[in-house]
Parts: structure tokens; sequence; C-alpha cells
């Protein structure tokens, strides 16, 4: 299923295929989203965990959570997904245009008479 949110959309793809999608709107932009991401990265940091061991975490979370039905994936789901995939673009590990696209709301158009 695809969020979407009253700015459009953020969806992600892990081997050609649609795993997770995350609405986009005026409280949750895709900067929040960066904010959100980068914070988790520095809570473990402060925590004491070695990079190559989050890399490595966030990696096979990612790849367990892609590889289920989508029908079986919660909420709670799509967002750790979502954290993962900006976590891992922030480390350069993906690259953002490789697995992410951000569709905006389709405007609609006025018909004047």
């Amino acid at each position: 299923m695809i969020y979407e949110g009253k700015e459009g959309s953020l969806t992600f793809f892990f081997n050609d295929k649609l795993v997770c999608s995350s609405p986009l709107h005026y409280k949750t932009s895709l900067e929040d989203h960066y904010n959100q991401a980068y914070r988790l990265l520095v809570e473990g940091f402060e925590q004491g965990k070695k990079l190559q061991d989050m890399i490595q975490i966030f990696t096979l979370g990612l790849t367990a959570l892609a590889n289920q039905k989508r029908y079986n994936l919660t909420r709670d789901d799509e967002k750790y997904m979502t954290m993962c995939f900006l976590i891992l673009i922030k480390l350069k590990i993906l690259d953002f245009d490789d697995v992410a696209l951000v569709m905006p709301k389709k405007k609609q158009k006025k018909i004047s008479k």
C-alpha cells in the first residue's frame, strides 16, 4: 500500500520491488524524515555502537523486512524500513536515486468557464 499525505509520498524500492512508503505532509516533510534517521544514527553512536555494526544491523533488518510479504508488514515495520533506507543513504551505502522516489501530490487543474 502506498501511503499518501497532503504533500505526496516517499516510496522505497528494494531489488526493484516496492517495499515501503511514507506520507509527506506539512508536519513530516522529507527533511523531517532525514532528521529522524540522523537522530537514530547519533543515538547509536552515543550508546557506543561501532559504525560497521550499525551498518550491518540496518542492512540485515532492511533485508529481512523487505523479503516479507507486504500484507504481513505493520505500519511500524514500514517506518523502521524508511529509517533504515535513509540511514544507509546518509552513510552512502545506498544511492537515493536508486532506491527512493518522491512523488508529489498531483495538483488538480481548475476548470475555467
